[in-house]
């Protein structure tokens, strides 16, 4: 029942640090830590403390893991190295982020979140063209992952990704499928709103 409990907390708060309510989801991630045990769900955890912005926390969570479990490959090819990606690219270090990636390479092909994580570092980066080819990965999972909310976010990346690319028409496409799957969501979550004012421009 915990875990059931703890599964709840993690998941609004990784929506909600996907959606811009870093508040809200740094909250209910440390409500998640509080009530998780398993050494995989507290990695988790850090990972969404870690892409919302609480970088310390995120990283000593992400750390003690890590010192318990030196022989999991997990553990210290996907989980950490997302976790410390996600801090560098808040810091603004998108290079930085894509290289501490690179151990998570293996996960490619079943693990939305790298891809997504990689994506967003190639738009800091400047490189539409590679972040294009990171969010289409995303949406080639579909079928592996048809509920993930990173399929629907895929769309918002590939039209700022075609944009970096000066591709207007495939830019403002993407854009508008994303719209289209989020036409009954509330209209004041944030990254709706950035999405909306970014369109705007590229009329």
């Amino acid at each position: 029942m915990k875990s059931t409990e703890g599964f709840a907390l993690a998941s609004l708060a990784w929506d909600n640090a996907l959606f811009g309510d870093r508040k809200e989801a740094i909250e209910l991630a440390n409500a998640a830590l509080g009530v998780f045990a398993a050494d995989n769900q507290r990695m988790w955890v850090a990972g969404i403390l870690a892409f919302a912005g609480q970088t310390k926390k995120a990283l000593d969570q992400a750390r003690d893991v890590a010192k318990r479990r030196p022989d999991d490959v997990w553990t210290q090819d996907l989980g950490v190295p997302w976790v410390q990606a996600a801090v560098a690219l808040n810091g603004g270090d998108a290079a930085k982020a894509i290289e501490l990636l690179k151990p998570a390479n293996a996960y490619d092909k079943a693990n939305t979140g790298v891809l997504y994580l990689r994506g967003l570092a190639y738009l800091k980066a400047g490189q539409g063209l590679e972040a294009a080819q990171e969010f289409q990965k995303v949406l080639a999972l579909h079928n592996h992952a048809p509920s993930d909310v990173l399929m629907s976010l895929a769309h918002f990346g590939l039209g700022r990704a075609y944009a970096l690319q000066h591709d207007l028409p495939k830019s403002r496409a993407a854009y508008q499928d994303f719209f289209a799957l989020w036409k009954d969501a509330d209209r004041d979550i944030p990254i709706l709103k950035e999405a909306e004012a970014e369109y705007a421009k590229l009329q």
